[in-house]
């Protein structure tokens, strides 16, 4: 069971530090959106995260 938590709070603070890069990188305009664009391609890949089907 302690392994459970340490691994739940583990999680937590990754989900803590992806709010954050979220915050520091997206919202700022001053950042190339190809570069904001990498990054939450980077994100999303290392995540496991299926990303939405593109227009393209």
């Amino acid at each position: 069971m302690e392994q459970i938590a340490c691994l739940k709070e583990k999680l937590k603070r990754y989900e803590e530090v992806l709010v954050e890069i979220e915050r520091l990188v997206f919202c700022h305009p001053q950042i190339p959106v190809s570069v904001r664009a990498a990054i939450q391609e980077l994100i999303i890949i290392k995540a496991g995260i299926n990303p939405p089907p593109s227009g393209n």
